[in-house]
């Protein structure tokens, strides 16, 4: 694909502007060809050597060096012109738009060039939706403080840019778990979780000197241990609490990477008044290769902002296997787990702060342990491969015509189903099966929707423990919604009826889109190992029986087979799609929609964590389908035909099974010869009775379907009691102290 991708600018040496380099980086090793656009470009202020790798063109001429507010002139300006700008993106497929305003210049290209656009965003626009820090803290330079100005006096015209150039992209990701959550509150649309990640070293360059000698770059010396710090030298990073920390761990230096700032001063004073100036070493700007060896060199990385929206130091310290200690708010609870891979704080707590560093520093094995599980952690999905991966299929989706695509789709399996229904009604005897459509008892098939109704309830039961931990949920409510996206994915089976509930969960109950997509996926993956369990069992005693069952038994087979595929997928499948022999012969789109579903189910299944939660979900799962199970034997009550209730009940798993196919619209042509062949083969049925049995059960569950799904869609409505508009204003306050409240 050919990819333009824009950012805010280089200016100063950032997380942001790292990532946005290694993802053109990232995708042009995958064989891409990108081009990397900005405002303004400051080579000697931000990652030389990356830059010069990368190559970024300027969309207007830098102001001179002497130009007060030339960053923000330079961001002015490429806002301003870009309907002239974006024509030099007309040879691009796609467009790559990382933050804030280039998301604003992407949709101008959208509208100008007709170029489709995928938004990156790290964070919210913050001159809209500043966090409690930024207020306290104030703008840190005459152009943020030009850009918060600008922002004020224009606030309508800005909202509105922001807004509209969100809601255009074709795709958002979001850096982190974390903050798409946040960004979900804020915009109202989905946002898929693509967390930044850092190039693990291989196992054989894990440090085991982090405790002895001394590291040495030219006149610079640092004696072991030591405690890194790499952040820009802004005061949201707060860098007194390491500062203030280093002065209770006698053992060690504190090693502070980055650029001179004001703050720079300010936090050499504070070094001096607790006693630690000769302790605390700030480097300055270093080269790549330098921070790279200050990462493996470390005893621990500590990242001491307590409202970071990520945290890129963090998985780049895990990369080298380095123990992390940050505060337990923000963007490190999606990165750090604490105990595993580093150490998590209480907010504002230094006394704890300290002391964690201080334990890391004096108990080497424990640091080392911790390391270790957050270099795999990052091997196993954090890495800028995966990351890459993730974005070159973004791209890939949406440089093409998606709605085209969906309908082909459509068309397709309705041509299938109707191709598969005159297959069937060529092959068994209409006229006989049409005969033994009559119902001889009523009050079995009530009975039998009665109980279809009882396990459609304790499904949504099952459902709303998996949203508890996001969002409390009745299961009335639940249950509508499900029986609402029961009906569009009998009519259109696309996963529109997946869509629509994780839509319905974020508009009517607060929950993040992503949250309630992954709560979705973990549910399926239960009504398919409750499947595998009726079909065991149903096999054991067929046999026991009558010596048979082997028929069950494969299909027991078959099902358990596609749940150990899904669950494995789910474990390995970020590393599987990474390894060396699947690169090359998987295609990416493949190998990330992989990696995807494996996030996605790793996110639903956070909730059930709990072993006697996750056991009642089971306990659910299997009381569900026994329930479906009995009432489907009643089917051949109400037809009299004589079928053992306990084989009746074993053949409807596997005819549950149909469902997972690709189908036509109400399943059409796939249930009546799948129906036939299991009831036929497996019940021994003749080709009339089964046929008639499966076009009564399709009539039942279609008229359910379209009666429950329709007063379901009437009954769900917006929740009174969500406050949307206040979460979306508090959002930005991270849901944790005030640093004032904190210190005080």
């Amino acid at each position: 694909m050919k990819i333009a991708a824009i950012h805010l600018g280089f200016f100063y040496a950032g997380g942001g502007e790292r990532l946005v380099l290694e993802q053109v980086r990232g995708l042009r090793q995958l064989g891409h060809d990108v081009e990397l656009f900005a405002p303004i470009v400051d080579r000697e202020a931000c990652y030389p050597e990356l830059i010069d790798e990368v190559r970024v063109h300027a969309f207007v001429p830098r102001p001179p060096q002497w130009v007060p507010g030339r960053v923000a002139l330079a961001v002015l300006l490429s806002c301003l012109l870009a309907p002239v700008l974006v024509l030099r993106l007309r040879r691009f497929q796609v467009v790559l738009a990382a933050n804030q305003p280039s998301l604003w210049i992407a949709w101008v290209a959208s509208v100008v060039v007709g170029k489709p656009y995928v938004a990156y965003l790290a964070q919210p626009n913050r001159v809209l939706y500043p966090r409690a820090v930024d207020l306290k803290s104030g703008s840190p330079t005459l152009d943020y403080r030009l850009f918060s100005l600008l922002a004020r006096a224009l606030r309508p015209i800005v909202r509105w840019t922001d807004r509209v150039s969100v809601a255009g992209a074709s795709e958002v990701l979001a850096n982190g778990t974390y903050m798409a959550g946040v960004l979900e509150r804020i915009y109202g649309r989905a946002m898929e979780p693509c967390p930044a990640g850092s190039h693990p070293v291989d196992q054989e360059e894990l440090r085991a000197d982090r405790y002895v000698g001394d590291l040495k770059f030219g006149d610079l010396v640092i004696p072991k241990p030591y405690v890194l710090v790499s952040n820009r030298h802004f005061a949201v990073k707060h860098f007194e609490y390491a500062i203030r920390a280093i002065g209770s761990v006698p053992s060690a230096h504190l090693v502070v990477t980055g650029a001179f700032t004001p703050y720079t001063e300010t936090m050499k004073r504070l070094a001096r008044d607790v006693g630690a100036a000769e302790r605390v070493i700030f480097t300055g700007l270093v080269p790549d290769g330098l921070l790279q060896r200050l990462y493996g060199g470390a005893a621990v990385y500590v990242y001491p902002a307590p409202e970071e929206d990520y945290g890129m130091g963090i998985v780049e310290a895990m990369g080298h296997g380095v123990a992390v200690v940050a505060w337990n708010a923000a963007g490190p609870t999606s990165t750090v787990e604490s105990g595993v891979t580093g150490v998590l704080v209480a907010p504002f707590d230094e006394d704890a702060f300290a002391e964690a560093i201080n334990g890391l520093v004096q108990d080497p094995a424990r640091a080392e342990r911790l390391g270790r599980a957050g270099w795999l952690k990052v091997n196993d999905g954090f890495g800028y491969r995966s990351h890459c991966l993730h974005l070159a299929t973004s791209h890939g989706r949406s440089a093409r015509p998606r709605r085209r695509s969906a309908l082909l789709r459509g068309l397709l399996q309705t041509a299938l189903g109707l191709l598969l229904l005159a297959i069937w009604a060529r092959s068994v005897p209409l006229q006989q099966i049409v005969q033994q459509t009559h119902v001889a008892n009523w009050i079995a098939i009530v009975v039998m929707v009665g109980l279809a109704l009882c396990g459609a309830l304790l499904r949504a039961w099952r459902w709303t423990l998996l949203l508890n931990p996001v969002r409390r949920v009745g299961v009335i409510a639940a249950y509508w919604m499900e029986a609402a996206g029961a009906l569009l994915n009998y009519v259109i089976p696309l996963r529109t009826g997946d869509a629509a509930r994780a839509y319905w969960l974020h508009r009517n109950h607060g929950v993040a889109p992503g949250a309630g997509l992954a709560t979705i996926l973990v549910d399926k993956f239960f009504d398919l190992g409750a499947v595998v369990v009726a079909l065991a069992v149903g096999a054991a005693i067929a046999h026991t029986a009558t010596g048979g069952g082997t028929g069950l038994a494969a299909t027991a087979l078959v099902a358990a087979a596609l749940l150990v595929a899904a669950v494995g997928t789910a474990v390995v499948g970020p590393r599987l799609a990474r390894t060396r022999l699947l690169t090359r012969i998987m295609p990416e789109g493949v190998a990330t929609a992989i990696a995807g579903q494996a996030f996605a189910f790793r996110a639903g299944t956070s909730g059930i964590a709990n072993p006697g939660l996750a056991a009642k979900m089971a306990l659910l799962s299997l009381a569900a389908i026994g329930t479906d199970m009995f009432a489907f034997s009643l089917l051949f009550r109400a037809l009299n035909v004589s079928v053992p209730t306990t084989s009746a009940m074993a053949a409807y798993p596997a005819l549950l099974l149909t469902y997972a196919a690709p189908a036509g619209p109400g399943y059409v042509g796939n249930l009546e010869i799948a129906g036939s062949v299991i009831l036929g083969a497996g019940l021994g049925l003749s080709a009339a009775v089964a046929g008639g049995a499966i076009l009564v059960y399709h009539a039942i569950t279609a008229v359910n379907a379209l009666l429950l799904g329709l007063l379901g869609l009437r009954m769900i409505r917006p929740a009174a009691a969500v406050a949307a508009p206040k979460e979306r204003a508090e959002a930005v306050r991270l849901d944790h102290p005030r640093d004032d409240a904190g210190e005080a």
